[in-house]
């Protein structure tokens, strides 16, 4: 207890640092004086001593927030009803870098979200779901789409390059697809197991740079790139800036921090001379970027067309990396010297620290500001977007720099001003909006987000009645369901106890604890066979023969649910065991955010299993609807 702090305390309240927290473990968790002083400090407030905290007050520091509870005034966020009228809806969604093609270079691209559409669509379902596609630095290995070094632009590691408009008539371009060592190394990518993110970046870079080269003047296409580029403004340019530096002038170094003094400053002499002296590579990325649009605009059509109702459902991560680009050029929008994170959990005993940087919450009130700008660009072509870790509107757990997570404190966010843009993003660009409300969350926060027409997200693994599974009954109508998350193990490793020995190889969890967690683990699945026969979706002494016999009753129990939309995930259905990530740590041997699936959409589209099951997840949806079959719009 800190009653020798009084000014210590005021100055944090008023600030928005808050005295503690409830945890998972419903125990009562205090900040401590030497967090308070170091997120103060983050802020540029001196809180050493009491006298300096004092002062702070005296001073009248401006920092109080608008918390406010208010009601929305005029239509919320644009609403399901919108798109789909009353109906309960599914979609298929997938880790779209973790598919297989029988094309490509080893790594799912645009080429195959065009896939996962027509899956979806001749599934009859109403979206297709997938990863965010944010900017991240390919080379940093791991591949992560919640640690990009920009949420305002994409990752061109995306790029279908078997599309861009310029092969046709780009020799060069032709003469590198077509070459043996090309084709050769592509095809060991295709075979491998494991992504490897810098050989596919190397392979397609060989091919995007000609096919720019190839951007004639005068051109439709040139002009379509000149509209684009005035479109996007500063922004792009800054972003383009940032990643020929990265390259080339900072010696292949993506930390602007680490950059010579004189480029850590976009608008410094240095870095505009630099600009000028490179024009023809700030134009390659920022041609990137208009290809990047342009094949995403187009997959999101097509998704329309093909009936699709939801199009393509998008995920935005929670924060950018403190090294990356958007900090570089807006840095007056983020906080220096704290990190955000977790608090400890069941899932990890120590707290998370993701590494990634908070938007400074007093930059929030400004016109344009970066939460703004990352809405709509991330809006643009979804028709539902997920909130990734969707509390941050509330209050975000912040982490000192070179602090353990679990000295982090909760910071609150002006919650009402935050949720008016994302509730103008969500109607101006026609698209649903989902929150990704699990672990620690703030007293009232569900509530809130339906009186803003904003989805939960439910869990199946963390909806439980005592130690049983809740029945889909008791699941929330405003919500979107799913099985698991990209953090969890999909249905086949869940029930076979894989996350677990990933975790144990990870570093993750005590291997004392592994025979307590086994047994554990064999009560929750006898738990979820018991939720599904009460359910009446399997007999009396079922056990699954097979993978996907197994997800097929867990979605069609699923489907049964009031909620209004429902994700099946591609994974689940193609029975993987691997979760996709590991949270706080991983197997060196099996490195999260690079496991690829074991089969190919193609042929996963052959097993007859495959439209069994998703024939039943379509037919329990439907009869929710009160007709017996899945009306269309």
């Amino acid at each position: 207890m800190m009653t020798d702090r009084p000014h210590l305390r005021e100055i944090a309240g008023l600030v928005g640092i808050l005295p503690g927290y409830h945890g998972t473990d419903g125990e009562w968790h205090e900040t401590s004086a030497a967090t308070y002083e170091a997120l103060l400090a983050a802020l540029g407030v001196d809180a050493s001593s009491e006298a300096s905290a004092q002062r702070a007050i005296g001073e009248a520091y401006g920092g109080v927030l608008d918390n406010d509870d208010a009601d929305p005034a005029g239509r919320a966020c644009y609403a399901v009803d919108d798109a789909v009228g009353d109906r309960r809806v599914f979609g298929v969604g997938a880790n779209l870098y973790s598919m297989r093609s029988d094309s490509g270079c080893g790594i799912g691209d645009i080429a195959s979200l065009n896939e996962l559409i027509d899956l979806a669509s001749a599934s009859d379902a109403s979206f297709a779901g997938i990863n965010p596609l944010c900017a991240i630095d390919e080379r940093r290995g791991d591949g992560s789409p919640y640690f990009p070094i920009s949420r305002l632009f994409g990752s061109w590691v995306y790029i279908d390059v078997e599309s861009v408009p310029e092969l046709a008539a780009c020799g060069d371009a032709a003469a590198v697809l077509q070459s043996e060592p090309w084709r050769r190394r592509a095809s060991a990518g295709r075979a491998a197991a494991r992504i490897d993110w810098r050989e596919v970046l190397a392979l397609k870079r060989a091919v995007l740079e000609p096919l720019h080269r190839c951007l004639r003047p005068g051109s439709a296409r040139r002009d379509q790139f000149e509209q684009f580029r005035r479109k996007q403004g500063a922004c792009l340019t800054d972003f383009a800036t940032y990643c020929a530096i990265a390259e080339g002038e900072a010696g292949a170094e993506s930390d602007w921090r680490r950059w010579p003094v004189e480029l850590q400053d976009p608008q410094s002499a240095s870095v505009r001379a630099f600009r000028e002296e490179n024009l023809e590579r700030v134009e390659f990325y920022e041609f990137l970027q208009f290809e990047l649009d342009r094949q995403l605009a187009a997959a999101a059509q097509r998704a329309r067309e093909s009936g699709l109702e939801l199009g393509i459902y998008g995920d935005l991560p929670v924060g950018v990396a403190p090294g990356g680009s958007d900090v570089w050029a807006q840095r007056e929008q983020f906080v220096d010297g704290v990190t955000i994170g977790a608090p400890p959990d069941a899932y990890a005993e120590q707290g998370q620290d993701w590494g990634i940087v908070p938007l400074d919450p007093r930059a929030l009130d400004r016109p344009g500001n970066h939460w703004q700008q990352m809405l709509d660009r991330n809006m643009e072509h979804c028709g539902v977007l997920r909130i990734d870790h969707a509390m941050g509107v509330v209050r975000q757990y912040w982490i000192p720099a070179g602090r353990p997570a679990i000295e982090g404190a909760y910071v609150r966010y002006p919650t009402s001003a935050m949720l008016r843009a994302l509730a103008d993003a969500s109607r101006r660009n026609e698209c649903v909006v989902v929150a990704e409300d699990l672990g620690t969350v703030p007293p009232g926060f569900r509530e809130r987000l339906e009186r803003w027409r904003i989805l939960r997200h439910h869990v199946l693994y963390f909806e439980r009645d005592g130690e049983a599974f809740a029945g889909p009954d008791r699941y929330a109508a405003p919500a979107l369901v799913a099985a698991n998350t990209h953090d969890l193990a999909p249905l086949e490793g869940y029930w076979a106890g894989t996350d677990l020995e990933l975790r144990m190889a990870g570093g993750t969890l005590d291997g004392s604890r592994i025979d307590e967690l086994r047994a554990e683990r064999a009560r929750d699945t006898a738990a979820l066979r018991d939720a599904l026969r009460r359910e009446g979706v399997v007999a009396e002494g079922w056990q699954p023969t097979e993978p996907l016999e197994l997800s097929a009753a867990v979605y069609a129990f699923l489907a049964r649910a009031p909620s209004r939309l429902l994700s099946v995930a591609l994974d689940d259905l193609a029975d993987e065991r691997e979760q996709i990530n590991v949270p706080a740590g991983a197997d060196p041997d099996r490195p999260s955010w690079c496991r690829r699936m074991h089969c190919s959409l193609s042929d996963l589209r052959d097993d007859p299993r495959l439209e069994s099951a998703l024939a039943r997840i379509r037919l329990e949806r439907s009869r929710a609807d009160g007709d017996g079959r899945h009306r269309q719009a």
